[in-house]
């Protein structure tokens, strides 16, 4: 395999002309893989099986991402629904991180099949060998099929965190940030009437992909940057989803926004067809709160409040 100065391995595996590869029913099958554009296999990089499997260099301290997708080969029922399982694992065996996914029920070498996509993140801590696997952990055949596999280091991003005079903000960040001084985050947990439960982070840093609520007595405005760990759009933790895309009206509809509105800031119930003078919006890197049918009986309430918002005070007893 042949890696580059960014330290990413990219491939593209095939059999003919199908771009694919396939990991057969024997222990001795392979993945061939491509890296010159071509349709000739420069190498054998795989031999399935629940320990062998391709072994490379990757750096300490540092976060990869491992993305491709997985199919059925042949028509065979026997073989539907398997779970497959894809690992990065040390040089003695050691799960370092993993992602299992079930198999779509159409087989692939007929011309009209479909495949499922495995997408996550491995965190290497110290430099030396390591080992990607996949296999089947449903039992019966190994014919697996493998397309656009690719591993990189994951980039470089930003994330600013922003608290205005309305002392509160939401955040999200695809990595681990340390939390300004004079700065508390929160997790939403639930609901108690019309007010927010929340719980202070004990830590000095929010963890990578996790939504919380801001507050500070005085304006931050801070860009922090890292990894970018993140493999999906939003990220859920208690009543918060954070996101890394901008959303609209029409994304938000039935959430609920922090905003502030006639002097007091909470969140208020996003209504897409409600006439209003500035529609809601929310930017990447903030949170929105999204409250289950299952925590509030009947019809939904217009807007949950921090504990305390009636007092100057901001937030109180938490």
């Amino acid at each position: 395999v042949i890696g580059n100065e960014s330290g990413s391995y990219h491939s593209r595996a095939f059999v003919g002309n199908s771009n694919l590869a396939i990991f057969g029913n024997s222990s001795n099958s392979a993945l061939y893989l491509r890296f010159d554009g071509t349709q000739s296999a420069i190498t054998t990089v795989y031999n399935y099986g629940t320990v062998e499997g391709y072994t490379m260099p990757l750096n300490a301290n540092t976060y990869y991402k491992i993305y491709g997708q997985l199919g059925v080969w042949s028509q065979d029922e026997s073989q539907n629904g398997r779970n497959i399982k894809v690992a990065i694992t040390d040089s003695e065996g050691n799960e370092i991180a993993s992602q299992t996914v079930t198999e779509p029920s159409n087989y692939v070498s007929g011309g009209g099949g479909s495949l499922v996509d495995f997408n996550f993140v491995a965190n290497i801590s110290e430099d030396g060998d390591y080992i990607f696997t996949i296999a089947n952990v449903s039992g019966g055949s190994t014919s697996i099929v493998i397309s656009n596999l690719e591993l990189f280091k994951a980039p470089t991003t930003t994330a600013t965190m922003t608290i205005t005079d309305a002392q509160y903000a939401t955040f999200i960040a695809p990595f681990d940030v340390e939390i300004p001084e004079g700065v508390t985050a929160y997790t939403v947990t639930g609901i108690d009437g019309s007010t927010l439960t929340m719980e202070a982070i004990e830590e000095s840093t929010i963890d990578a992909n996790t939504p919380v609520v801001l507050f500070s007595e005085s304006n931050v405005s801070k860009e922090f940057s890292g990894q970018n760990t993140a493999v999906e759009d939003t990220y859920t933790e208690g009543l918060l989803t954070g996101t890394y895309t901008a959303l609209d009206a029409e994304a938000l509809d039935g959430n609920y926004l922090l905003q502030k509105q006639n002097d007091k800031v909470a969140f208020y119930l996003v209504d897409k067809d409600a006439t209003v003078d500035v529609a809601p919006y929310l930017n990447a890197n903030r949170a929105y709160l999204t409250v289950p049918s299952t925590v509030v009986e009947g019809a939904k309430s217009r807007a949950f409040f921090f504990s305390g918002s009636d007092e100057a005070t901001g937030i109180s007893g938490l």
